[in-house]
């Protein structure tokens, strides 16, 4: 098996806790309670976490 580098290791590390941490946004979002179908999905909260989830390395 051949050697992985740090670099490579640090970035798939770091893609796994950002992934991971996104999750964690979503879900503390998900078990509020909101006024509208809107603020649901339109929340800093939310837009944040789903920006981490997909615009992770």
């Amino acid at each position: 098996m051949r050697d992985v580098s740090f670099p490579h290791l640090a970035i798939f590390l770091g893609a796994v806790l950002l992934a991971a941490l996104s999750q964690v946004l979503l879900k503390k979002a998900a078990m509020r309670q909101y006024d509208s179908v809107w603020r649901e999905y339109l929340n800093p909260q939310v837009i944040f976490a789903y920006a981490l989830f997909f615009l992770r390395p």
